[in-house]
């Protein structure tokens, strides 16, 4: 385990989650041409070319063509008191979803209700009376709390649960009618480029102006980490692979600079920290001291291993630690700071914890990261320091020692060896072969 590999793995995701531990500039626009992105900033980046930034919080609209609360219908049969309207194609609608049924010359069925759905292009609701069956005229259907959206592109939606057990939610704007526009609850996503969503009020449909769709991920589309091309000193342009709608949405952010760095030992480290800039916050990743394992359920003594025709399999532990660097010189006694290092934890947890990191051993199987504890280390009047200790382990096998002297080739190869046919006959058969002489 190098610390160059911890200090990568930390480069790649905490510049996602915060900008602790790194120089960070709002984006006034960010807009796409071809695979190149140009990226406009509102003071100075102060960035060179080659150097790495991290765009996050960046949002991709997607256009939406049509914006209705309206499904057409085929047909409304009853039976009974239960009537079947059947739509033209899928209605993809909820359980339960209230709707109001209007137009046809049968009033018994014009009706605001809540549905049964029993198929996606059927549902069922209750009646008064006994109206003519099928009904007749130009019925409607029209949503009373909901709207469907058809997308130019796919939206990527998805009605997966979220970790945090929070209703998913869709961002629409540019409808002229303001009550489509917002941060709504997502209801239900029937395909790759439609989805329905919850409304409130009584907006007219379908929905008109130039409407969109604001969807994002930190690690596609404009968000990510690139290597930047300096343009300007508030712009600069890097490379994407997709092709996202432009110009991007959202309150985009430059995150460069990270203050992540490696260390032989905590004491270079507080030396290093010293000679930066005062005000941030740092981390440095150190290597301790690999041991193996302690498990009492391992025998680790070598004369009580080791032993003939036993393979060779050792647990190492491999330790390191991140020692976060928290400036003081405005506390008395250090308390703010130290109560930000549970939010420090979370942050270095998503970052390493279950990762498997290279190793220089044969065995590439191994476990993750895990946590294995933290301290405080020190704090004086201009800095505090918190330690937090990491470990994984790696098996070293037959093929990370020495070999023995019985593993090399065989080159001279002599066997005898009897076989009895009958009690009275006894055959002998020889063989006798060199590897370097005969061919094989």
């Amino acid at each position: 385990m190098k610390a160059d590999d911890i200090v990568r793995q930390l480069f790649s995701v905490v510049p996602k989650i915060t900008g602790m531990f790194s120089d960070e500039y709002q984006i006034t626009s960010l807009v796409r041409s071809g695979s190149t992105v140009t990226a406009t900033t509102s003071a100075n980046h102060l960035m060179s070319t080659g150097d790495y930034v991290n765009i996050v919080n960046a949002l991709t609209p997607v256009t939406i063509s049509s914006l209705t609360r309206e499904i057409q219908i085929t047909s409304i049969i009853r039976d009974g008191q239960i009537a079947t309207v059947t739509t033209d194609g899928n209605h993809n609608l909820p359980d339960g979803t209230n709707l109001s049924i209007a137009g046809a010359l049968q009033p018994e069925y014009n009706i605001t209700t809540d549905i049964n759905v029993t198929s996606k292009n059927t549902f069922t609701y209750l009646v008064n009376g006994l109206p003519a069956s099928p009904a007749t005229g130009t019925i409607l259907l029209s949503l009373t709390s909901l709207a469907i959206a058809e997308t130019v592109s796919n939206h990527d939606l998805t009605l997966s649960k979220r970790i945090d057990g929070k209703q998913l939610t869709v961002d629409i704007d540019g409808a002229d009618q303001p009550e489509y526009n917002g941060v709504r609850p997502l209801i239900a996503v029937p395909n790759r480029r439609k989805f329905i969503y919850e409304i409130t009020g009584n907006p007219s449909s379908p929905g008109t102006g130039a409407i969109f769709l604001r969807t994002g991920s930190n690690t596609r589309d404009y968000n990510g980490r690139f290597e930047a091309t300096v343009t300007s000193p508030t712009t600069f342009t890097y490379q994407i692979t997709s092709m996202p709608e432009s110009p991007a949405q959202g309150a985009p952010l430059a995150r460069v600079r990270n203050r992540i760095s490696r260390s032989e030992r905590l004491s270079r480290a507080a030396d290093s920290y010293t000679r930066q800039p005062p005000g941030d916050y740092w981390a440095y990743v150190v290597l301790e001291n690999p041991a193996p394992s302690q498990s009492r359920a391992t025998v680790t003594d070598a004369t009580a291993r080791i032993s003939i025709g036993t393979a060779f399999r050792q647990p190492r532990i491999e330790q390191f630690s991140v020692y976060v660097f928290a400036p003081t010189t405005d506390e008395i006694a250090a308390g703010l700071v130290r109560d930000t290092m549970p939010e420090v934890a979370s942050i270095l947890f998503k970052s390493l914890l279950g990762v498997k990191l290279p190793t220089a051993f044969s065995n590439h199987r191994h476990d993750g990261v895990i946590w294995s504890g933290e301290a405080n280390v020190t704090d004086n009047p201009a800095y505090y320091i918190h330690q937090f200790v990491f470990e994984t382990t790696v098996d070293i096998t037959a093929c990370d020692i020495i070999e023995n002297e019985d593993s090399v080739a065989f080159r001279d190869i002599e066997i005898d060896y009897m076989s009895e046919f009958k009690s009275s006959d006894n055959i002998i058969m020889q063989s006798d072969i060199n590897l370097d002489e005969d061919p094989l």
